[in-house]
């Protein structure tokens, strides 16, 4: 072969060793990354070759990133667990960990006709039925039936926080969650309510009876009493009374607070209520107390998620475009 008839066979050689060294330096570590990809509709997809994260995974990660803590309802007291991956930007009594409280009543009965996110089997279901007038509440006698309390020991709230709550509920009503004095009573602060007109609202108040008549809250503009599942985020800043809300990864509504919001100290004060709030008036906006149908996810975060985090968490609930399977389970 002569020389240069050489020189392309040479070049094409090493064209293609640069291609394959390249090839092998760009791909991918099997089990070691995963990304996100969108599609039309602007709901989470899975590319070729990536692992896409549900929307529980997804709040798993958010946890690992900000601290806070993390429940799936879908299991009994004796076996409920807090899922936080890390709790050390929380404020704690006696640094023990965020667990349940023993008045964790769950009621594995009934369960939602789809499931909010894959892999996702259950949820507790919360029948109402608790009392918040009359001889039962003067006689400090509120049933627990409906609670489920998210810590045993009394915390602070943090400088900064953000709730999110997975709920299905066909009915305009109940107390989503709520940080009361008690685990298990009533002088409640702040409280997540489903409201008598099907919108979600996130209450603030000074005191904890409410006798001051000061308090204050945002309102969704869309109604979730669907019996379909929704997210449900609220946010709050103790240092600028600055309050917000989020429905299905969207914001809904933000302000400054005209009222300021009481906080506990932790010293057997302070604790966080799922399905009922244990005190009925003194609010901006009333509705019943008892919240009906299902809850999947709580969590609260010591910081304020971006709109980014919240769109990521609710936008994992589906896969190319297509729902998460209908649940199978009774």
């Amino acid at each position: 072969m002569l020389k240069k008839e050489r020189i392309p066979v040479v070049a094409a050689a090493v064209l293609a060793i640069i291609v394959l060294i390249l090839a092998f330096a760009l791909q991918p570590t099997l089990g070691s990354w995963s990304a996100r990809v969108t599609n039309s509709r602007n709901a989470a997809g899975t590319a070729e070759g990536v692992d896409a994260l549900n929307c529980y995974e997804e709040m798993q990660q958010t946890t690992k990133k900000y601290g806070g803590y993390l429940y799936h309802f879908h299991t009994p007291y004796a076996q409920a667990t807090n899922d936080s991956l890390n709790q050390t930007a929380w404020t704690l009594r006696n640094r023990r960990p965020i667990s349940p409280n023993t008045n964790w009543v769950y009621d594995g009965s009934q369960q939602a006709g789809e499931e909010p996110c894959v892999g996702i089997e259950k949820h507790a279901y919360f029948k109402g039925d608790n009392s918040t007038d009359g001889a039962l509440a003067t006689a400090r006698l509120n049933s627990t039936k409906s609670t489920i309390t998210a810590n045993a020991s009394a915390f602070t709230m943090p400088e900064q926080f953000t709730t999110e709550t997975w709920i299905n509920t066909p009915q305009p009503q109940g107390t989503v969650a709520v940080n009361s004095i008690f685990g298990n009573f009533e002088r409640p602060v702040w409280r997540i309510q489903v409201l008598s007109d099907g919108t979600v609202g996130f209450q603030v108040r000074q005191a904890p009876l409410g006798i001051d008549r000061v308090y204050d809250q945002v309102k969704s503009t869309e109604r979730i009493d669907d019996g379909q599942w929704h997210q449900v985020v609220t946010t709050w800043d103790f240092s600028t009374n600055e309050m917000g809300l989020y429905i299905d990864g969207q914001p809904e509504s933000f302000k400054t607070s005209s009222s300021s919001l009481y906080r506990f100290t932790g010293g057997g004060e302070g604790f966080v209520r799922y399905g009922y709030s244990g005190n009925h008036d003194r609010w901006p906006e009333l509705s019943p107390d008892n919240f009906v149908g299902y809850m999947s996810f709580a969590a609260i975060y010591p910081t304020r998620l971006t709109d980014q985090d919240v769109r990521r968490h609710w936008d994992a609930r589906t896969v190319s475009g297509k729902a998460w399977p209908k649940s199978t389970v009774g």
